[in-house]
């Protein structure tokens, strides 16, 4: 028997010298296909052989289904998790970077994100054990802004459009859950998605 792995990689790293930010000053962009690679990469880094069961989360179901398409014998499964769909009818906006983007950019790239932490991420954890709400806030401090997540935000239409135009059916088993909206039933989703 062989215990599951939940591997995660720091994309928005919020040392002052990211090695991603780097990457994305020299190549201007953080496309779909840059994305699954570092995940491709940090696996391979682990020494974790695939195939792989993916665990999407909204956009990131745009990456896994990318993932499944380019390479499908690296994929074994994807659990989609209120994942973005793909199809015509999904709408993504242009991600225009405001002047508040550009300036917790600016904070990230001096590593002091971490002292107005409280002032961005200032919620209630009452329902988390101490180490999950510990947890919690370590993971959402990486939520600041970096030049990668701002890249990936202006680049989210595009590496939409292109994982819609190569998505081809595939055997790969795909787990659908959808926790935001509440449905109890196929039609429910149907409609919700038809009236959108």
């Amino acid at each position: 028997y062989k215990l599951p792995v939940c591997v995660t990689l720091n994309k928005f790293k919020t040392d002052t010298e990211s090695e991603i930010d780097s990457v994305v000053s020299l190549l201007k962009q953080y496309d779909v296909d840059v994305i699954v690679n570092d995940y491709r990469n940090a696996l391979l880094a682990a020494n974790i052989q695939a195939p792989y069961i993916l665990l999407a989360h909204e956009f990131g179901g745009v990456y896994a289904t990318y993932w499944a398409t380019k390479y499908p014998d690296e994929v074994s499964g994807i659990i989609y998790v209120d994942g973005t769909i793909i199809d015509e009818n999904t709408k993504i906006d242009q991600y225009k970077i405001t002047k508040e983007d550009k300036f917790n950019s600016l904070i990230c790239g001096f590593g002091l994100q971490r002292m107005l932490y409280h002032d961005f991420y200032n919620y209630s954890v009452k329902a988390l054990t101490t180490q999950e709400a510990a947890c919690s806030r370590a993971l959402n401090i990486h939520s600041v802004k970096t030049k990668a997540q701002l890249s990936e935000l202006t680049l989210m239409k595009k590496n939409f459009d292109t994982v819609l135009k190569m998505t081809e059916q595939t055997d790969i088993p795909k787990l659908y859950l959808s926790a935001s909206n509440g449905f109890r039933a196929e039609n429910e989703v149907i409609d919700y998605y038809e009236f959108k």
